[in-house]
């Protein structure tokens, strides 16, 4: 009989957990012996599965990630310009990736977009990672325009479990759940999604607490983040997600080199729009 790496025993009599290696455990198995037999008393670690259980259910200002003011690396020189250009970059990445034709803004902008995704992908490269998880908050309420509700069917046909990439992107969210009220109000009657999001503790993103006032700080999450569905809830028109952003494989600045390169744009070695 072949026992796989560690095996786990409860011991639901004594409420003990025993591990036994492989070797131990397939000796015991081959020659009768009860595997239970000269375990040492074992306790069950209550330390490690207490902190998975409630590690995103602590005060909300328990996850105010660290900013330090003035200091480098912790928020992108372009923090407060990228959302201008965020509805072109999500239209034109779509396009890209999908094999679906530009329209005629994105034809013309095309080389502006491509660069400006670039240079951001290069400054979030220079960022501190987080020292600690981080939960942050994202409302949006349909506009009725294609283009920028882009995420709502996305979010729609999402199940827990699905990942899903509802913006192509750098999105924006706040710190504090008052971000809602601001940007998917409960009174509205345009579909809204509210948006949970769990950022583990190492994601690079780019961060401020100008906005304390009002929604708890600001951060904005790395361009096409990806995310797993740990919870959806529809009432009506309105959704609520929760979701946990996975932590890239491929670097995005590699991503936006091969864009540059696809169409013959030249490559900069420095930021050319926003950096200064």
């Amino acid at each position: 009989m072949y026992v796989k790496g560690i095996i786990k025993l409860v011991n639901t009599t004594f409420g003990r957990i025993a591990q036994v290696s492989e070797k131990n455990a397939t000796n015991a198995i081959k020659s009768g012996t009860p595997i239970l037999k000269d375990l040492p008393p074992l306790k069950l670690d209550i330390v490690e599965l207490s902190a998975a259980a409630t590690r995103w259910t602590k005060p909300t200002e328990e996850y105010i990630p660290n900013v330090v003011r003035g200091a480098k690396g912790y928020a992108v020189p372009m923090h407060h310009k990228i959302h201008r250009n965020n509805v072109i970059i999500d239209g034109t990445l779509r396009a890209l990736k999908g094999n679906m034709p530009l329209t005629s803004k994105e034809k013309l902008f095309l080389k502006t977009t491509l660069e400006s995704i670039y240079d951001t992908d290069k400054a979030f490269t220079r960022l501190k990672p987080l020292e600690t998880d981080v939960i942050g908050y994202r409302g949006r309420a349909a506009m009725g325009i294609s283009h920028i509700d882009a995420d709502f069917p996305i979010v729609n046909g999402a199940k827990v479990g699905d990942i899903i990439t509802p913006h192509e992107g750098y999105s924006y969210l706040g710190l504090n759940q008052t971000t809602f009220e601001h940007y998917a109000p409960s009174i509205g009657t345009m579909p809204t999604i509210r948006y949970t999001i769990q950022i583990p503790k190492g994601t690079k993103v780019s961060r401020n607490l100008e906005h304390n006032w009002a929604i708890g700080g600001e951060i904005i999450m790395p361009r096409s983040a990806q995310y797993k569905v740990i919870y959806k809830s529809v009432n009506e028109n309105n959704t609520d997600i929760t979701l946990e952003y996975i932590l890239p494989e491929k670097d995005n600045l590699k991503e936006s080199e091969e864009l540059l390169k696809r169409f013959n744009i030249p490559i900069s070695k420095a930021c050319r729009l926003f950096c200064h």
